[in-house]
């Protein structure tokens, strides 16, 4: 039985049709389930919203599932692309 691997990624900041865009990139294509899927891997978007004091930003949990290897390896990039520093 192959082995499968999941993982999660939380991004505050980001939109998701921005995630999706990124995702696309990544070689994902986006299913009739609104989900996105590449060679050995799958996403799922769960979006909602983080609030901070008065202030409120998009919040996506993005999770990974698939061939381990592959889904570490999108995991990774995308985390690198999520990644916003300040200013």
């Amino acid at each position: 039985m192959a082995s499968i691997e999941s993982l999660e990624l939380d991004t505050r900041g980001t939109e998701a049709d921005v995630i999706g865009d990124y995702l696309t990139g990544l070689g994902g294509v986006q299913t009739a389930s609104g989900c996105y899927a590449g060679e050995g891997w799958e996403a799922v978007l769960t979006v909602g919203e983080h609030r901070f004091s008065k202030w409120v930003f998009p919040r996506v949990i993005i999770r990974f599932d698939g061939d381990p290897e592959r889904v570490r390896a999108v995991h990774d990039r995308m985390r690198l692309l999520a990644f916003r520093g300040g200013g």
